[in-house]
């Protein structure tokens, strides 16, 4: 069959040399040369996360599927069904890089994964200053710049001026 999905009743004629000919009974087919199609709805890119995640898609093949599941990290797998939308608890999970994959098998044992990367951060920005210094003597306008010492990602920065009773002032942020 040139294309993939389900044949009924596929019969084949033979004729001999003697010009006798032979039909066989109908059997149904299944044509199914795919591994199967997984589908998340995960941006693709890296992306930050605090303690746990929305883990939603669906997985879809031309034969029936014999099992799907997903890992997080080296994790044992996990059962899924062919439409999910899980909230996943990544609280045993360190801070730093966390690899998520929805694997699927269908009935013929063809395989397919897809993963996903996240940044796991549930303590929020660090940064190490690197200047001024520690005991640099300013005035006026200065330039500051902050090192990140976790994957976190800077929303604003504020400064507060010498003075109890002043307010909490941003700072502009751009990359070095």
């Amino acid at each position: 069959a040139a294309k993939e999905g389900a044949y009924k009743d596929v019969r084949i004629t033979v004729t001999d040399t003697e010009g006798k000919t032979f039909t066989s009974s109908g059997i149904d087919l299944l044509v199914d040369k795919a591994a199967p199609v997984i589908t998340l709805t995960l941006p693709e890119e890296p992306r930050l996360i605090k303690g746990s995640l929305e883990l939603s898609g669906s997985v879809s093949d031309v034969s029936a599927l014999q099992s799907i599941t997903y890992t997080v990290g080296d994790a044992a797998p996990q059962p899924l069904s062919a439409k999910f939308s899980q909230n996943i608890s990544l609280e045993k999970h360190p801070d730093g890089i966390v690899i998520v994959g929805v694997h699927a098998t269908d009935a013929l044992g063809r395989k397919n994964s897809v993963y996903r990367t996240f940044y796991k951060n549930s303590e929020g920005p660090q940064v190490s200053l690197i200047f001024p210094r520690e005991g640099d003597k300013v005035n006026g306008s200065i330039l500051v710049a902050f090192k990140p010492d976790n994957y976190s990602l800077l929303e604003k920065i504020e400064y507060k001026p010498e003075g109890s009773d002043r307010p909490w002032e941003p700072m502009e942020i751009s990359p070095l």
